[in-house]
């Protein structure tokens, strides 16, 4: 216990009841729990952020999605979210780790508030499909993929039409294709990295044409992130001159950028667009072999 937090480990539960601030307590982090154990969450009733992990199957109970306060829950390993997901009355963040992510009851796409969806799920030895529930969230804002080991993108993410932020962050280890995001027309923040995290290799190069091509209509872009885009073969660039290796000049499209991440690319020269944005504040160009011509 400390201030408005508390910690409960396993079955560590004896005496809980019996306290005071209980009912008063924000952030409660619940990890190893079991089905066994009768925490009674309604009892939390000022609670606004949970954490909860098992690494045994466990069906968190349906009074955690009729707590009044709540607005974050962050949910890791085996545990399994149950249907009344849907009608928690202020739930505005869901992040999921783990085998929870392939199964997530479809009603959460019910939840009134629901704004902010992150995503990771990896550690299989074959990629799976993107599950379908992500891609029926109409009322998303921002969504993170991180660590995903996906077969691709699912091309039905264009339904999530009130995105302002996407993040896919090592999650194109295993894809071959890359969606068109054409109905995004509302996106403001935009990251496609193309680097390996924590074991997952790097997605193909030849996959960052496709990225490109599926990013081309987002003009209302203002930061953009796609570092980490390189190959070890110079003969692979997609810009490949007497200046060196470079990335295609593409820049033009985006005329609102502030903020422009192409670290990472070992790259020799900018694209001349880039130059010509009037907006751009902030350019990330680390890793890369810049020489002025």
């Amino acid at each position: 216990m400390d201030g408005k937090h508390l910690n409960i480990i396993g079955r560590d539960i004896e005496g809980l009841y019996d306290e005071p601030y209980v009912p008063s307590i924000e952030f409660l982090n619940v990890t190893e729990i079991a089905n066994e154990v009768p925490l009674d969450y309604s009892l939390f009733e000022g609670l606004k952020t949970l954490y909860i992990s098992s690494l045994e199957a466990y069906t968190f109970p349906k009074e955690i999605c009729s707590l009044p306060l709540l607005e974050r829950i962050v949910c890791s390993g085996k545990c399994l979210v149950p249907p009344e997901i849907g009608k928690a009355p202020k739930l505005e963040e869901l992040v999921i780790n783990g085998d929870c992510v392939l199964d997530m009851t479809e009603t959460i796409a019910e939840a009134p508030t629901l704004r902010t969806l992150s995503v990771s799920h990896y550690g299989d030895a074959a990629p799976c499909e993107m599950p379908e529930w992500i891609a029926n969230l109409p009322q998303l804002e921002n969504l993170h993929l991180y660590l995903c080991f996906f077969s691709g993108i699912d091309p039905d993410i264009n339904n999530l039409k009130n995105l302002r932020t996407l993040s896919i962050i090592g999650a194109l280890s295993a894809a071959h294709d890359f969606p068109v995001l054409s109905n995004l027309k509302k996106l403001e923040r935009l990251e496609v990295t193309g680097d390996g995290f924590n074991g997952l290799p790097k997605p193909p190069y030849g996959l960052f044409q496709k990225v490109l091509d599926g990013i081309a209509e987002l003009s209302a872009l203002t930061s953009l992130n796609l570092s980490g885009w390189r190959s070890r073969k110079k003969a692979d660039y997609l810009v490949l001159n007497e200046n060196g290796r470079s990335i295609p000049d593409v820049f033009d499209r985006y005329p609102n950028l502030v903020s422009l991440d192409i670290s990472g690319m070992r790259i020799d020269f900018l694209p001349p667009s880039i130059h010509r944005l009037p907006r751009l504040e902030r350019l990330e160009a680390d890793g890369n072999n810049l020489v002025m011509h």
